[in-house]
């Protein structure tokens, strides 16, 4: 997996709730430091399985 070969494993998480007390979830979402510097905000990254580039 290319995320694993360029972020450490604190710096991302698998399979997610982005949004509290959600039952939707994302296969992978980057941690990011929040606006305020000390609270965390994810960044989705969802998986496009089937997809191919022509």
């Amino acid at each position: 997996m290319i995320l694993d070969e360029i972020l450490a494993p604190d710096q991302y998480e698998k399979e997610i709730a982005t949004i509290s007390n959600s039952s939707n979830h994302v296969e992978y979402a980057v941690r990011l430091l929040g606006a305020d510097g000390e609270g965390i905000v994810y960044l989705p990254i969802d998986s496009l399985k089937g997809f191919m580039l022509k």
